[in-house]
């Protein structure tokens, strides 16, 4: 049985609650040892009373009546002693008396054929104060403790039977109280968290009251009360986190810079998507960097990744098909516990710097070749002029002397 079907049937049968069976379990428990403790105390107590009674009943025969019975001996008056013989059988806890005398035996009452509490004392006989006492017979006393036995049995399982009634009354009552009070709110918290969904927010939980049985403002209303404060509160950050994450997202694939991460064994769990299209990497199969055929090319990235620590300003160029990259990596080592984790870094495209910077030092080679050409031509033309100028004041010393 699947837990989602042990989940429904402990919402609805008060007898499939894990916790209410172990406290029902923990009750029956405690109360059998208890029960069966106050019962074998009372049984125990019982035990002394009986046999106290009996053997309260045989003191008094022996102080009270046997006097009596050694008078009606010794007058000879057999009809009285039978008569109170008779009489004394009839007390509680008295089953056989028996007085023996010589060869005279007078007795009453039903001997006990097992389990018997017997005692035997002197009949004692005085004609007055100044005469020693004088023993005319004993009398025999047997009392059945079978029956006693039998009672205290008796009254022992009737007490257990009551208290197993009285038992599983007060637990059935207990788990039915436990199964409306706490079980069933329990799982209706337990059901709400499970259909729970920070994309489609649903009403504030709220758990049924009855008086008879709840407080108004007990612990699980306090833990429903709990719980939406922190679906809101989880409702509110998975708000926040799909904002954030769509704003790095939207940067990520904006960005210029190349995003990546990798793994402690070198896997490419995460790559913007301008890498992914550059590359061709797929960031779902996670491959490993080394794996991807421009990873040859990259020399200095190797020995970056090798040594398992931060760096940057690592220059590569390569090319993919017929497109020229000219990038430079950047990466921070993450550690847990000194052990390492990956590489989380970026790639920064420098192709178009690299290409101005050509294009700047073809411009400058061309302008240092223009200048020269310049140069030279200014140093003809002004040797030409200087010789001009020898030519002219050569004719003008020549006109000088003609004059």
């Amino acid at each position: 049985m699947g837990r989602s079907c042990k989940f429904e049937e402990g919402a609805e049968h008060p007898f499939y609650s894990r916790i209410g069976r172990r406290i029902i379990l923990i009750v029956i428990v405690l109360s059998g040892a208890m029960t069966l403790a106050t019962t074998l105390m009372q049984l125990y107590w019982d035990y002394n009373k009986e046999f106290g009674d009996v053997d309260q009943r045989h003191k008094e025969i022996q102080n009270v009546h046997a006097s009596l019975l050694a008078a009606s001996l010794w007058d000879f008056d057999l009809v009285l002693l039978q008569q109170r013989l008779d009489g004394l059988v009839n007390l509680p806890k008295i089953d056989y008396l028996e007085i023996r005398s010589g060869r005279y035996t007078f007795s009453s009452g039903v001997k006990v054929r097992e389990q018997a509490l017997t005692n035997t004392y002197p009949l004692m006989h005085k004609e007055s104060r100044d005469v020693k006492p004088e023993v005319i017979g004993e009398i025999y006393v047997e009392s059945d403790t079978h029956s006693i036995y039998t009672f205290l049995l008796k009254q022992f399982f009737i007490t257990l039977l009551l208290n197993a009634i009285k038992t599983i009354f007060v637990c059935y009552v207990i788990l039915m109280v436990f199964h409306k009070s706490v079980n069933r709110r329990i799982f209706d918290v337990a059901r709400y968290l499970r259909a729970f969904d920070p994309t489609y927010p649903v009403p504030p939980l709220k758990l049924p009251f009855n008086k008879w049985i709840m407080e108004k403002d007990d612990e699980l209303t306090w833990l429903a009360e709990e719980t939406n404060k922190i679906t809101d509160d989880v409702t509110t950050l998975y708000r926040t986190i799909k904002s954030e994450q769509e704003r790095f997202s939207d940067f990520a694939h904006t960005a210029s810079d190349w995003l990546w991460e990798t793994d402690a064994d070198g896997r490419i769990i995460y790559c913007s998507q301008m890498m992914e299209k550059a590359w061709g990497i797929d960031a779902k199969t996670k491959p490993c960097i080394k794996e991807l055929p421009q990873f040859e090319l990259l020399n200095n990235l190797r020995v970056q990744l090798a040594l398992e620590q931060d760096f940057s300003l690592c220059e590569e160029g390569f090319e993919i098909g017929a497109q020229h990259y000219h990038v430079m990596f950047q990466a921070k080592a993450k550690f847990e516990n000194g052990d390492f984790k990956g590489f989380r870094g970026s790639v920064i495209d420098i192709t178009e710097l690299k290409s101005a910077q050509h294009e700047l030092q073809k411009l400058n080679r061309n302008l240092e070749q223009t200048v020269a050409t310049r140069t030279h031509d200014l140093e003809q033309s002004l040797e030409q002029l200087q010789e001009a100028q020898e030519q002219l004041v050569q004719s003008e010393k020549l006109a000088a002397l003609g004059g």
